[in-house]
């Protein structure tokens, strides 16, 4: 039967052939991308399982020697060196919104009453 088709349709075949292999060898490509993703994947999680045991081990330890007041402490100032910088930006944010706020209630130039 599939002899026939080519037989009769065998510009029609050459076509669908052509295109075959071209799908094939991108569904390949594909599949040694995913392969590659999957893989890399696979290494971020181990290490993130890693990290998480270390941080619970970590914990384990705080709370064992009672000495959660010197780490939330400790934390904090370096939570507040790391929020610093970004001081800067809402001090530029609030001069950028008063400027927006004078210009919206400057009164309009344009005679609205026509």
């Amino acid at each position: 039967m599939i002899h026939l088709v080519f037989i009769r349709g065998w510009k029609l075949s050459l076509v669908i052939i052509s295109f075959g292999s071209v799908i094939f060898i991108t569904i390949a490509i594909l599949f040694k991308v995913v392969i590659k993703l999957t893989i890399i994947e696979l290494k971020a999680y181990g290490k993130a399982g890693i990290v998480a045991e270390e941080v619970i081990s970590s914990i384990r330890t705080v709370l064992a020697y009672n000495g959660q007041e010197k780490e939330i402490h400790s934390y904090g100032i370096l939570s507040l060196g790391q929020a610093s910088p970004l001081i800067q930006a809402f001090y530029e944010a609030r001069v950028a919104a008063y400027v927006i706020w004078q210009i919206i209630d400057e009164p309009s130039k344009i005679n609205m009453n026509l």
